[in-house]
Formats: C-alpha cells, structure tokens, sequence
C-alpha cells in the first residue's frame, strides 16, 4: 500500500542515478512525490532510475549538473523549478571517494574535486532551495 504523504511534492535528488539516491527516489515516488533525478555522468543509469520512478505514476525528470559546481547547481535548481515546480525536499546524496588511503600520495586536485563534490555539493543546493522552502513553510 502506498503511503501519499508527498503526493504533488517536488523531491530533488542529488547523485541519483544508482546506488542510495536511486533508492531514496524510487521511495519518495512510492509516496507520490515527483522526482528530479540529478546525474554527472552517467546517463545510462539515471535512465534506469527514471524507468523505476515512471513506475509508480509520478512526474520525473533527467537533469544533468556537476554539483562541484556553484554555476552548475543554480542551473540544476532553475531547471527542476521551471520543469517540476518549486522544490519541498532536497536530497543532497551526490559524492564522491577519490582520496587515496596514503595521505603523502594525495594529490590537491583530488581533494579539492572531493571536498567541492561532497562539502560544497551539499551545502550550495540547500541554500538555494531553503529560501523557497521557509516562504512556503515547507521543505
């Protein structure tokens, strides 16, 4: 039995094309949310996830955006808005596991591409969308 606590609701999805964001965005479908699936690199698998979702009635979308990125974070919100509507739930689940066990053969590139992806690609989304969410009082 489904449980529509999120029926007409908009979820985005960071790193949503497999693993535990395809998980979490099949679940907010099963509860009648409509789901942004937000993928880097591989569109195969956020394909997938968007057949799962269709599966159970509700409105999904494919979009593509770097969260390592500001510029390509404000685009991955404006999108999800102007295809979905306003975001209630963000899931900020994208991440990344670059760094070597050796912290001498780190390289700077490495950690700064890790900390942007899984520090900055989860704190920049929630201070995009937290504005909307408080006006609404929801999110």
């Amino acid at each position: 039995m489904k449980n529509l606590e999120f029926k007409g609701k908009v979820a985005l999805i960071t790193g949503a094309s497999r693993g535990i964001g395809r998980a979490i965005a099949i679940e907010l479908a099963k509860n009648g949310a409509n789901i942004a699936i937000n993928y880097n690199s591989n569109l195969k698998s956020a394909k997938e996830t968007q057949k799962l979702v269709d599966k159970t009635g509700v409105k999904s979308e494919i979009i593509k955006a770097d969260v390592s990125r500001e510029k390509s974070i404000k685009l991955l919100i404006k999108q999800t808005e102007k295809k979905l509507g306003p975001i209630d739930l963000l899931v900020t689940n994208a991440g990344i596991a670059l760094l070597s066990k050796d912290p001498l053969k780190l390289d700077y590139k490495i950690w700064k591409k890790t900390m942007a992806t899984n520090v900055d690609g989860t704190l920049l989304p929630i201070k995009e969308v937290l504005p909307g969410m408080i006006k609404r009082k929801y999110g």
